[in-house]
């Protein structure tokens, strides 16, 4: 009788739940007036840890570049925009909704880590972005219409 209260501090001390916990990261510069204070206004809510959704076995982070110049970086859980299947890093394009009815497009490295809290890879520093049509990785930087 003397161990139950051990046993039930022990037990309440222990997680409720064996979901993946990942940091969480949002930040960016560059980006074209209209969609700048709606990502600022997002990104200040967001909470500093995020439990995964059952099933999710990856922390991911974004980084990359738009063909204006303008730079986002992300980490969170992987979702269904950004898939892992293994640690490390991939070329990704990632869809930005930004502004009601319209997107931007960055190309960058997703990359992915295993485990709780962990910190997945930096991307190659060598990255040079290429952009559909434009070849060099310049351009407006104008956000596209949503799809």
């Amino acid at each position: 009788m003397r161990s139950l209260p051990i046993l039930l501090i022990a037990l309440a001390l222990l997680p409720l739940s064996d979901a993946l916990q990942c940091k969480v990261k949002a930040s960016s510069s560059g980006l074209p007036p209209a969609s700048r204070q709606r990502f600022y206004n997002h990104a200040a809510h967001l909470p500093p840890v995020e439990t995964c959704a059952p099933g999710i076995e990856y922390c991911a982070a974004f980084s990359g570049v738009d063909k204006g110049g303008a730079k986002f970086e992300a980490a969170a859980c992987e979702d269904v925009s950004v898939k892992c299947a293994e640690e490390g890093c991939t070329a990704t394009e990632k869809e930005l909704p930004l502004v009601e009815g319209s997107v931007l497009m960055f190309v960058g490295h997703t990359c992915c880590c295993k485990g709780d809290m962990c910190t997945p890879p930096t991307p190659p520093p060598s990255f040079s972005p290429k952009f559909a049509g434009s070849g060099s990785g310049s351009g407006s930087g104008a956000e596209k219409p949503a799809q």
